[in-house]
């Protein structure tokens, strides 16, 4: 041992030690040939490499002829020590340097020497940057009548279109601004339209475009060099139409707060996701830090972050989805979800051996609040749009389109199936922010409260000759005298609401043969069924027991809603638990409803669909007893992983909840296309229709009215 050695202890070294290192060689290192930028980082380590230690490595290591190191071969290991990144546009091998025309002095160090005696290694990858951008590919169609994060806006500059994303929701305390790409939100007043045309707001006077590195992030070295930020806020007109969370990703936690404090090289490999306008859902991991990328007029440009895939797989960005916030994507128990960390102004294409790779160039957001003076917006005042009201709705809209059997009907559908996703949800979306006040009780019907003398409306309802709105209207108002009911139980009338959209179809839209209003009818009618299939939606324990303190002891009185035992339980179950699942929860209804399966029985009258509705709801109960939703909930509230844990037990029946409201829309439609005539309109009708257009529709007060219970008589069953 050489005692008097402090060896290479290159774990010890800080991330203020690698910017140094990089600051007093970045000019010596990009004047090399095929150097083109460098980054901080962790050394790269190719896949096909052996981990120390094992049999076998030692010899492994001298024997093999290794290949290029590219960022899809390689990857960050637990021992990969802190390095300084530098990229080349060719791969060369050491011998050749000093030859022909490669000069011994391009060769590339494999450490850096500092004054204090640090040595500091260096990682050479091979990463090519690409001539042409990637190709485009149609933007995600999202709905038009609500705004959040992830959604695409537009400016018109000297006869230019500028398309980029809404990152999220910042407040200087006194107003709110959603923060995009400052090419695309123009100058100072300029208005900024939504895709489908609506204004959004007007830009601020509040930008950002370079900040030097030094007065950014003192006292870490970065002489003659700018931070790129790009970054813009846009006043918004309307808060009372954004939601606060990031469309595909939901709500957003407290901002990550990042400095020279507390940044460290921990960050790199860490998951990351966004929503870009032009590619939609997006993941990622933190690639590198201080990406050196160009240098103009002596000044050399950095991005905070160089965001890359997970995997060894390309993961793609595309022009437009400048603007996009990037958020921690770590399980709920790590105490990370969610936390925005980086806005992103652009991407750049490394190419390896044998594929190209978009990475996405991205701003810290804590430099953009700080600079700006303003703080991530979390407020409650905005819409909030739960995942089940939202996701729920539009996946059963979509899926049920594939079920359909009349085959002119099922090109009518599926020419439209992301405008079914919008439209089931439209009477949250639209209807439900005001412009229709009777419309909540149409979302649910509580069939199996009962007390002492009062049946259920369950029981009360045995068969379809028995539904009687009637019935209906004296048991709530026998329920709301009852002396154990403390406050109002509201009258729910979903399997009325949906028997009135079956009767309107048959008889009045269909027979028009508008398609437009065709489709937009069918839509709306999947957000009712979409409620009539989750347990939640009919049943008095809809948000916990409300005959039950928070303690579980028994209550005398009814108590409020989410106010009794197991409270907080609907927005852990069908917000929580679903958006940590989405993408489970699509693949495996997907994948139950492939195989064929018969044809259900039509159905003539809006009194079958009601009975439909009601058989729905009892067979969703029956799957899922509410009551076990309740109960599990309060016994692992308050746990860190809840979420999963509601998706381990209830998940998999959550799913044939959801294939059965499939199957019972698919069939209503059906049922309705046939009573109406679907198949005398042409064919030339049956085609996409525009979503603007469907909205429209949908915003006439007379479109399928949202009713009381009171309005309720006998047409509505015919």
């Amino acid at each position: 041992m050489d005692y008097l050695s402090s060896g290479n202890r290159y774990a010890s070294l800080s991330l203020a030690d690698l910017l140094a290192a990089r600051e007093q060689f970045h000019a010596h290192l990009v004047h090399k040939q095929h150097v083109v930028a460098t980054a901080i980082g962790r050394y790269l380590i190719r896949r096909a490499d052996p981990f120390p230690g094992r049999a076998g490595a030692a010899s492994a290591e001298r024997a093999a002829s290794k290949p290029p190191r590219t960022l899809e071969n390689s990857e960050v290991r637990e021992y990969s020590w802190p390095c300084v990144l530098v990229f080349v546009d060719e791969w060369i091998d050491e011998s050749q340097f000093g030859r022909g025309e490669l000069a011994a002095s391009d060769f590339v160090p494999k450490t850096i020497y500092m004054p204090d005696g640090k040595a500091v290694p260096v990682c050479v990858v091979l990463a090519q940057p690409a001539a042409t951008p990637p190709p485009r590919r149609p933007a995600p169609e999202l709905d038009p009548t609500r705004l959040q994060g992830g959604y695409p806006i537009l400016s018109d500059t000297q006869h230019v279109r500028h398309r980029a994303t809404v990152g999220c929701l910042l407040t200087d305390g006194h107003k709110v601004y959603a923060v995009t790409a400052r090419h695309a939100a123009g100058e100072l007043g300029e208005r900024v339209l939504s895709e489908a045309g609506a204004p959004v707001g007007t830009a601020s006077s509040l930008h950002l475009s370079r900040v030097p590195f030094e007065s950014v992030y003192a006292p870490w070295p970065g002489r003659q060099a700018f931070v790129n930020l790009d970054v813009a806020l846009i006043e918004v007109d309307d808060m009372t139409v954004w939601s606060s969370g990031i469309e595909s990703v939901g709500p957003i936690g407290p901002l990550a707060a990042l400095s020279t404090y507390n940044l460290s090289l921990n960050i790199i490999g860490c998951p990351v996701r966004a929503h870009g306008a032009a590619t939609g859902p997006m993941t990622g991991a933190i690639t590198a830090l201080f990406y050196r990328y160009k240098s103009v007029g002596g000044f050399d440009y950095v991005a905070d972050f160089l965001i890359g895939s997970r995997t060894a797989y390309a993961r793609t960005t595309l022009p437009g989805d400048s603007g996009a916030v990037w958020v921690v994507d770590l399980p709920t128990d790590k105490g990370e979800r969610n936390r925005p960390i980086a806005v992103q102004w652009g991407g750049t294409m490394l190419g390896g051996l044998e594929q190209q790779t978009t990475f996405a160039l991205a701003s810290n957001l804590s430099t953009i609040c700080r600079e700006l003076n303003v703080d991530v917006y979390r407020g409650p005042s905005v819409a909030a749009f739960e995942y089940w009201g939202y996701e729920g709705h539009k996946a059963i809209g979509q899926f049920a389109a594939g079920l359909v059997q009349n085959v002119r009907l099922h090109t009518l559908l599926t020419k439209n199936r992301s405008n079914l996703g919008t439209l089931a949800n439209f009477p949250d979306t639209l209807w439900k922010n005001g412009q229709r006040p009777h419309e909540g009780p149409n979302h649910y019907a509580d069939v199996d409260l009962s007390r002492p003398g009062i049946p259920s409306l369950e029981q009360q309802t045995p068969n379809a000759a028995s539904i009687d709105p009637d019935i209906w209207r004296t048991y709530y108002t026998r329920i709301n005298a009852n002396p154990d009911i403390n406050g109002k139980v509201s009258a729910g009338l979903l399997p009325f609401r949906i028997a009135q959209i079956f009767r309107a179809l048959k008889a009045d839209i269909v027979p028009g043969g508008d398609t437009e209003e065709i489709v937009a009818a069918m839509g709306i009618l999947a957000h009712y069924v979409g409620d009539a299939c989750q347990p939640l939606h009919s049943t008095y324990l809809t948000n916990g027991d409300p005959f039950r303190f928070p303690n579980g002891h028994p209550s005398p009185k009814m108590r409020g809603l989410g106010k009794g035992f197991g409270g907080g339980v609907h927005s852990a179950y069908e917000t929580g638990m679903i958006f940590e699942n989405l993408d489970d929860l699509r693949s495996r209804v997907e994948n139950a409803l492939a195989p064929p399966h018969a044809a259900p029985a039509l159905i003539d009258t809006g009194r079958e669909a009601a009975w439909e509705t009601l058989e729905l709801m009892r067979r969703a109960r029956a799957t899922l007893d509410p009551m076990e939703v309740v109960e599990f909930y309060a016994e692992n509230k308050g746990e860190p992983d809840v979420n999963a844990r509601l998706w381990a037990e209830f998940g998999t029946r959550t799913v044939e909840t959801m294939v059965d409201g499939c199957r019972v829309l698919a069939m209503l439609w059906d049922s309705v296309w046939s009573l109406g005539d679907g198949d005398a309109i042409a064919e030339a009708q049956l085609t996409w229709k525009q979503s603007a257009r469907l909205r429209d529709i949908c915003k006439v007060p007379g479109f399928l009215p949202s009713l009381r219970l009171a309005d309720i008589g006998p047409e509505h069953l015919e």
